[in-house]
This record gives structure tokens, sequence and C-alpha cells, in this order.
């Protein structure tokens, strides 16, 4: 038994067979998962998906007729994504400097930023040496600098030191330690699940029904709860959004709601609870941020690394609501372009406009 850890890919020659909890999601997505069983030449990977729910029954069944019919979801390369652009400047800026020409040239060779604009890589570069019109008055934001023979590099260690610290494009969920108000650790749990909560609230941890108290110093304190039950923790690997293929994927909807095994009563009402905008955004733009750079770890060994990301990434939030407000209330278009395509993205890092 274990997490989505499978995604990663765990070699076991022992295991003959993988239970998916849950609707896997995607077609690949279920098959690199099957594929961690039967390691060894000729013999069978083995899969058996368990519905959770009648709508994930139905998801289940279409993925294995997609993964019959060999319909796998294809690998998209994003255009033109803006915040590994700023990471990648300040990465090369730390390795010896950079010419600026020289590197957009060098830029427009990739794949990605074929059609990368002089305007666009001037914005850039812009927001990483001044920090663009927003962040201009923070030095921490100034993280490269032109010297006398004309080559970018980063002025400060402190700032390399800063960058290398929170290098990279995968931005894993922090998570959180959960122990007793009276003592003693329980385990750890992601914090995305636990800042849904609030104090008061119940919900289920190995095997106990604790109640929250509050959240201090990256733990989140509990006490046993006089209830039995409470919200189940969902950790990120289920909570991947159903891949556009499975969603495609043919199926009779009306044999399903003539046999009972789904209704058609209170569909809204449930599409909108199932959905919550505000951590959603939220959760997005601190994952562009942390690529980006306008928000980042404490440095290794610090207690609060996690926790001075968060609360960075909620004040960042917060300090930008004005800019995306007079960005929607003006007439004027919105940036065809944007970081990993994100809208939300781009109205943070095209806030100059």
């Amino acid at each position: 038994m274990c997490t989505s850890s499978l995604d990663l890919g765990v070699d076991f020659l022992p295991v003959e067979r993988v239970f998916q909890i849950g609707s896997p999601k995607g077609v690949a997505r279920l098959i690199q998962r099957a594929g961690r069983s039967g390691h060894a030449p000729g013999l069978p990977s083995r899969v058996t998906i368990v519905p959770t729910h009648a709508l994930e029954l139905i998801e289940a069944a279409a993925a294995r007729d997609a993964v019959d019919k060999r319909q796998i979801e294809s690998r998209d390369t994003p255009q033109k994504p803006l915040d590994v652009l700023v990471q990648h400047l300040v990465t090369v800026a730390i390795g010896g400097g950079f010419d600026a020409r020289e590197l957009h040239d060098e830029t427009l060779q990739t794949y990605a930023y074929r059609d990368l604009t002089q305007q666009e890589f001037d914005w850039a570069l812009g927001f990483v040496e001044g920090g663009g019109a927003t962040l201009r008055a923070y030095p921490d934001y100034h993280r490269v600098a032109r010297d006398s023979d004309g080559l970018y590099r980063v002025p400060r260690n402190d700032l390399a030191r800063r960058h290398r610290n929170n290098i990279g494009t995968i931005v894993a969920n922090g998570t959180l330690n959960v122990a007793y108000l009276s003592g003693g650790r329980i385990g750890a749990i992601e914090e995305s699940f636990i800042s849904r909560l609030k104090p008061g609230e119940v919900f289920t941890f190995g095997g106990r029904a604790l109640e929250l108290i509050r959240v201090q110093d990256m733990t989140a304190w509990v006490r046993r709860a006089r209830s039995s039950r409470g919200a189940m923790p969902q950790w990120a690997g289920s909570r991947m959004p159903l891949s556009s293929k499975l969603a495609d994927a043919p199926f009779d909807w009306d044999a399903q709601l003539q046999n009972g095994l789904l209704s058609p009563e209170e569909l809204d009402h449930d599409i909108l609870a199932s959905l919550n905008s505000s951590e959603l955004s939220l959760r997005r733009f601190r994952e562009i941020a942390r690529v980006s750079g306008l928000v980042f770890l404490a440095h290794l060994g610090s207690r609060n690394a996690r926790g001075n990301c968060r609360r960075r990434a909620g004040f960042s939030t917060r300090s930008f609501v004005s800019t995306i407000a007079a960005i929607f209330c003006s007439v004027r278009p919105i940036p065809k372009y944007c970081c990993r395509n994100s809208t939300y993205g781009a109205f943070v890092l095209r806030s100059n406009e």
C-alpha cells in the first residue's frame, strides 16, 4: 500500500498487482501505475481499480476502454512559460553571467521559446533585474545586475544561495506535523488539507478522530474529538484533474441515468460544492510564484521554511488583488501569453501592464 509515489517509479519485483483506489484521473497515469507490478521479463502487469463512488465507477470503465484502444494522453509542451524563463535567467547569471543578446538568441533555439519576442524577453529580464513595476522597491527582487563588462550577474551571495535552495519546476506540497496539544507527535499531513480546516473542525488521521485547535510553527495542534467521524485527508496525487482524454471517452450516460446509478437532481449544487475557486487560485499562484522566485522557502535547516513560503504566497496574493482588479475593470485586453498558460499567472507576472 502506498500513496501516489507510484507515479515516481517504484520498481519492486515481488509486486504482482496494483490496487488503484479511486479514479486514476488519466489513461497514461493508470498505465504507469500498472507498470509498477510484474517488473520482470515476461511477467504481466496487473491493476485493479476500486471506485469509491458512482462517478468513479464510470471513470474506471472509461479508463479501461481507453487502455484497450490505446487512447493515451499526449504530452503538450508549454508555450513560452515565463516563470521558467525568469528562473533560467537567474540560474545563468549565477553560473558566470550572461550577455542579454546572446542568451536571447540561445533561448530561441528551444522549441518552447521559438516564438519568444524581444519584448517578452526584455520584460523577463526587467523582472529579474528590477522586480518589474510592482516589486522595484524591494531589493530582494533585484536578482541580477549588469556589471562593467556588460554581463548580467547575481549581485549578492544571499540571493544566489536563496535561488539555489529554490531552483526547480516541480513544486512539492508542504507538510505539517500533527501533534497533540498535550504532547506527542502523531504524524505529518499535507498543509493544503489543513489549510481548508477551521479551528474546532474534526478530521480523521491515523485511525483517530481529531479536532483541530490551531496551526502554529509548522504544526497542526489537535486533541481527540468527541465525534467519531471527520473529514478524510486527501493527498495531492488523489486530487489530480481528470485528463481531457479520459473526459472525452464515449460513455452511455442515458443508460446510467435510467438504471439509477446516477441522478440529475441537485447536479448544479453538487458541481458548485465540489469547487473551491479561492483555494485553487491560491494554489496555482503559489506554484507559479515559487518557480519565478516571487515567493521562496527559507534557507535549508530553517524550521519555518515551508511556513515562510506559505505566508509570503498569501501576502503576495492579497497584494496583487488590486492590480488584478484593475486589469479586469479596464478595457485593455488581457495579455495573450502567460506563465504555464495560466491566466491568473499572467495577471501576477504581467502586472506592470
